[in-house]
């Protein structure tokens, strides 16, 4: 007998009821011989399968393998236990293949299986039920020739679209690190980021110390110990293990103050103070548990501060104010009434905040906020630009249908404001305007324009829509040369950069990305540069870098973007099988979901407001509750629950405005109040674009109309499809009016304040 594979515990019964389907062509390649040797051939049951907790024969070429571990480790390592437990299988055993197959048909019932199975987005395809039944049927999986045809024939299996991306994406990532070498540090870095990912937080807090040695890498090391005991501390605090959350929030204080103190230019410097201020929270919180009442006020109040200055409030949480808010009843000073005060005036009345406050002070409640004398302040208000001014003037004329002036007038704007940030707009329009007077043919030279200026924009998309073009037309030039380096760069900027790389060999991601955020492109800088740092950052995940990077490009009208590579810069492919997944079962066009991730967070699973939205879909922890009222703050970090609570959001807000997709956005980023009170004023009386046109708030106008932009060109990346219309946001059976607004609909929770939308044309 011999070695031959090397399986992690799920995929004993995964092998069972392999069929041919995969992640990937190279995936289904290797996955067919694996199959083929063990099903199809004598020696099958005699050939020796190791277990193994990591990297497996099976998934050598997966495109979700990240280094030795899976995109989705966590909800993996979930199955492997499952499965071990059932098969009674320990890391190391070897076994043949037909010992696995006789432990699968007694031991593995279809009630274990149900629930063993029960995370994998595979079982709802049924392959692997089916399979089962047959093996505790006759005791063999039959051979199927289609494995035998895969095997000789492995490209009749046809790439899909996201494959190719993620091709593209490896082949990136492989040119940009080169030949460069992953030092023990920065592999010790990605050992602590994998025991963070888990939980396992002393592992990682180990990990890191052992990285912390070397100077070059030393502060990511001091801020991953910081994240991990914050996190820890947060962990004790749901227990009620409030020596334990002392401890560890006490190890956060110090480990975020060395990167505060000693690391004035690290990409962590800028937040090391908040992160202090939130330790120090915990702390508190747990001093005051524990009767140390004096030193917890003190805490408290020093933490209070320090948020302040930061503009960090968003952080103290309903548990802090109600301990704060006791030790004042116990000992009560004008100070602490002060502060309970100040954060009284600054939440909602109704907000959990302010009802905590409320129950031990109500009269700070019901004083109300204070009241100024209007003669006693001078308020500056921000008026709007001329142009802005102008363009505002001129479209009503197209909802009036007067097509004929608002020719005239469209004209008039672009020249008199030809560099106007609204001129895209307003060529829009009066090409529209010229269609609508039957003079197609003028109006062709203003969408040929705005295709050739503006390609990325929403209007250059709604122009080639205008014209049928194919998306990819204009995005079929020759990928340019990458120039690593340049002249004006700084000896900071050389060294960081460089460490990237040797992050990226060590597959340690997020510490890369966080480099390049703190990153910026000169004016100067000549575009090749500019679009190697584009694809530095896009290969480390710091997609934000990276639109802000290559909006520079555009603005130069470098053609270099406009290539296929330059479209993988701009819509980049990020947790889509979770994605997919997660939004199908909430009853949520995934590319919607895609769409709308893009713009709220730019991919940063980590993404934070100053009010305290966080996460993929930047979620409030109030309207996160209000969806799943057992969810954690911590736990909005998570790719997963963030994205599944994100998506039921959406659907209710869908629910909400009958299926009208821009309706829904407009409500997901500026209120759902806010979106009734537009559809009564009559500004969604007629198509998507009017409306999105009319939408007062500049940022909730940009919002909807980018996503739209995202959808279309993601459906075309992913699936081939040409959107030609607005159908999809704008139901045309649905008719929009101030009596929809009112009707009764379910209950949807306040408000999600929106990320900021990240510059990506």
């Amino acid at each position: 007998m011999k070695s031959e594979f090397r399986f992690r515990p799920h995929h004993f019964l995964c092998t069972i009821g392999f069929e041919g389907k995969g992640y990937s062509e190279a995936f289904v390649e290797n996955y067919a011989e694996i199959a083929r040797t063990l099903r199809n051939t004598p020696e099958g049951d005699e050939t020796i399968i190791e277990v193994t907790s990591g990297t497996d024969s099976v998934c050598l070429p997966c495109p979700n393998r990240r280094g030795a571990a899976c995109e989705s480790e966590s909800k993996i390592r979930l199955l492997d236990e499952a499965h071990a437990h059932v098969l009674g299988l320990k890391i190391g055993d070897r076994l043949t293949w037909g010992e696995a197959k006789k432990r699968i048909r007694s031991l593995m019932s279809l009630e274990k299986f149900d629930v063993v199975c029960a995370p994998c987005a595979w079982k709802k395809a049924g392959l692997c039920e089916k399979a089962l039944l047959k093996l505790k049927k006759s005791g063999q999986v039959p051979p199927l020739a289609l494995l035998l045809i895969l095997a000789l024939f492995p490209m009749t299996v046809r790439a899909n679209p996201f494959t190719e991306i993620e091709a593209r994406r490896a082949a990136l990532r492989k040119t940009i690190v080169g030949k460069t070498k992953a030092p023990p540090a920065a592999k010790a870095l990605k050992k602590a980021e994998d025991a963070l990912e888990n939980e396992e937080f002393e592992e990682a807090i180990k990990a890191a110390s052992s990285a912390e040695k070397d100077a070059e890498f030393a502060d990511h090391a001091f801020a991953l110990k910081g994240a991990a005991s914050l996190q820890s501390a947060e962990v004790a605090i749901s227990d009620s293990e409030w020596a334990k959350a002392e401890s560890d929030a006490n190890r956060g204080i110090s480990a975020w103050t060395r990167v505060n103190e000693s690391f004035l230019y690290s990409p962590w410097n800028s937040g090391s103070a908040r992160e202090i201020g939130r330790a120090e929270l915990d702390s508190a919180l747990a001093k005051a548990k524990r009767k140390s009442g004096a030193s917890a006020v003190k805490l408290f109040e020093k933490a209070f501060q320090r948020l302040t200055l930061e503009n960090g409030t968003g952080l103290i949480r309903p548990m802090h104010l109600e301990a704060y808010a006791d030790l004042c009843l116990h000992k009560k000073t004008e100070l602490c009434v002060a502060w309970l005060t100040k954060f009284a005036n600054q939440y909602s009345k109704n907000s959990s905040e302010s009802k905590t406050i409320g129950k031990k002070f109500p009269q700070i409640i019901e004083a109300g906020k204070p009241t100024f004398a209007n003669s006693k302040i001078t308020i500056g208000y921000k008026q709007k630009d001329a142009d802005e001014v102008a363009f505002d003037a001129v479209f009503p004329l197209i909802v009036e249908e007067n097509y004929g002036k608002a020719i005239d007038e469209f004209q008039k704007f672009l020249n008199e404001f030809p560099r106007s940030t609204h001129r895209f707009r307003a060529r829009y329009w009066l090409a529209f305007s010229l269609e609508k007077k039957k003079s197609s043919g003028d109006a062709k030279p203003h969408y040929e324009q705005l295709v050739r200026e503006t390609p990325l924009t929403l209007y250059g998309l709604l122009a080639m829509q205008a014209l049928q073009q194919d998306p990819a037309g204009r995005f079929k030039g020759s990928a340019s040369l990458l120039i690593e380096h340049d002249s004006a760069q700084t000896p900071i900027e050389a060294a960081r950069l460089y460490r990237v790389r040797k992050l990226l060999a060590a597959n340690a991601d997020r510490f890369a990305a966080m480099d390049m955020r703190a990153l910026r492109a000169r004016d100067t800088a000549p575009g090749a540069y500019l679009l190697w740092l584009a694809s530095l950052a896009s290969s480390a995940g710091s997609h934000l870098a990276t639109f802000s990077i290559l909006s520079d490009l555009i603005a130069r009208m470098d053609e270099s973007v406009y290539t296929a590579a330059g479209l993988d810069l701009v819509f980049p492919v990020v947790e889509w099988p979770m994605i997919e997944r997660l939004s199908q079962a909430a009853g949520v066009d995934p590319y919607l979901a895609l769409s709308l991730i893009k713009q709220e967070s730019a991919f940063d699973r980590e993404a934070g407001s100053t009010v305290g939205a966080t996460g993929y879909m930047q979620l409030m922890p109030f309207t996160a509750s209000d969806v799943e009222p057992d969810v954690e703050r911590r736990e909005l970090l998570d790719p997963e629950i963030n994205i599944r609570i994100g998506t039921k959001y959406l659907k209710k807000l869908l629910e909400r405005f009958k299926g009208n997709v821009a309706l829904a956005l407009s409500g997901y980023n500026a209120g759902p109040s806010a979106t009734d009170r537009w559809v009564r004023e009559g500004r969604a009386s007629k198509s998507f674009l009017e409306y999105v046109e009319q939408i007062p708030y500049k940022e909730t106008r940009d919002y909807v109309g980018t996503i739209y932009r995202n959808y279309v060109w993601y459906r075309f990346r992913l699936t081939g499809e040409r959107i030609t219309g607005t159908e999809a946001f704008w139901p045309t059976g649905v008719k929009q009016s101030a009596s929809a607004a009112n009707a009764p609909a379910s209950p949807v929770p306040s408000p999600t304040p929106s990320f900021t939308p990240p510059p990506s044309d």
